[in-house]
């Protein structure tokens, strides 16, 4: 039986990849970066928060203030 299609994330260029959960069990190549990472789930992770506060704030036009802010 072959394992379950899962999504990750590329945590440098924040790339979605698509594959079996085996696929994800050693670092692999980022097919859009193509950096060697070890992908993660993003909606599990913590890092899951900044993407969309970011978003938010880019909305909203504070997104210079935020990112000078997080350095």
């Amino acid at each position: 039986m072959p394992g379950e299609l899962v999504t990750r994330y590329c945590p440098s260029c924040e790339a979605r990849v698509k594959a079996l959960e085996q696929a994800f069990s050693q670092p692999r190549k980022c097919p859009k970066c193509q950096t060697v990472v070890t992908f993660f789930d993003y909606p599990r992770d913590v890092r899951d928060a900044v993407p969309i506060r970011r978003r938010l704030l880019r909305r909203s036009g504070l997104i210079t203030l935020f990112t000078l802010l997080s350095r």
